[in-house]
């Protein structure tokens, strides 16, 4: 049984009694990432342009499709509540297919709709990454969470719930924060707060650049087919 989160071992286990050894957990399966600081300087310039927005402007994140399941309501509610001691008022990027009016109408009726975006999907999800200060993950479910480890191998800090399959892999890396279950809308929003303006991004960043380097991340096929193989031959004998 080919794995790629040991969270479903104990499920396995109580419905059917599955011997422990026959669980084989693979590694995540991202692209290695290539750029330098100029292409960061350039993305975050780039970016901002295409918005309409000042260099200092504050970009928060989001990716994926499935709306509610990612929390974007949660963000949305997050983004209402942060305050800008500089001025520098935080902008929310949303990437990713989804049906938006609901959550448009969240932001008018809390005053951010002119800070939040709806980007649908792209192709440019990398230069994103790069132009951003901060992923924002507050998902109520998910599997893994393969944006958190793009995020990682782009410098970008995370905040993330800590449901996420993933989200171990931001905490040993320690590049960025975890939501603690049972989530609370008023402690997310404190730890968006925190976060933002944490003298910890760049250490975050940092973090989780080397992480990416030393970690595999990378080899989920390969794995998988190797093990494959090997059963095959072995069965074969």
């Amino acid at each position: 049984i080919l794995l790629i989160t040991d969270r479903e071992v104990p499920l396995y286990q109580e419905i059917y009694g599955t011997e422990r050894e026959r669980f084989h957990l693979l590694p995540p399966n991202i692209d290695r990432r290539q750029f330098n600081e100029s292409d960061r300087d350039r993305a975050r310039l780039a970016k901002r342009g295409e918005l309409g927005l000042i260099p200092a402007t504050t970009l928060l994140l989001m990716v994926g499709s499935g709306f509610r399941t990612k929390g974007v309501d949660r963000a949305i509610e997050g983004l209402a509540t942060l305050k800008s001691p500089d001025g520098n008022q935080a902008h929310l990027m949303v990437v990713g297919h989804g049906e938006a009016k609901s959550y448009a109408r969240l932001a008018k009726s809390l005053g951010v709709s002119d800070r939040l975006h709806f980007l649908g999907g792209r192709t440019d999800v990398a230069d994103w990454m790069l132009a951003a200060d901060l992923l924002v993950h507050p998902a109520r479910t998910e599997n893994t969470g393969t944006v958190l480890l793009e995020a990682m191998a782009s410098g970008l800090p995370v905040l993330v719930s800590d449901v996420c399959g993933y989200a171990f892999h931001i905490e040993k890396a320690e590049a960025g924060c975890l939501v603690p279950s049972p989530f609370t809308q008023e402690q997310f929003n404190l730890l968006l707060q925190e976060t933002v303006h944490s003298p910890n991004l760049a250490q975050w960043r940092a973090n989780g650049l080397r992480y990416a380097a030393t970690e595999d991340l990378y080899s989920c096929h390969e794995k998988a087919c190797g093990l494959i193989e090997k059963f095959v031959a072995e069965k074969s004998r």
